[in-house]
């Protein structure tokens, strides 16, 4: 499946046609979230996270997945 923007925040929301959202009930570090949801990695042009990072205790785990997905030239988008 192919995703152009995926959104990691708080709560999930409904995935649109080409929008994955995620959340924090997708943090596990046993489990890599490509595989998961069959994401091939480097082919995402978006990815975001909104309001984890001054949140969660994994937020280097979550930038690692993103940035796998991400790419060459993508945008990685943080607020906080």
């Amino acid at each position: 499946m192919s995703f152009k923007k995926i959104i990691w925040s708080n709560s999930k929301k409904k995935s649109e046609n080409d929008t994955l959202y995620l959340s924090k009930n997708d943090i596990n570090h046993l489990e890599r979230i490509w595989s998961k949801y069959n994401i091939t990695p480097e082919s995402v042009d978006e990815v975001c996270i909104n309001y984890l990072s001054d949140r969660h205790k994994l937020i280097r785990f979550i930038i690692k997945e993103l940035d796998i997905l991400l790419k060459v030239g993508g945008e990685f988008v943080i607020n906080s």
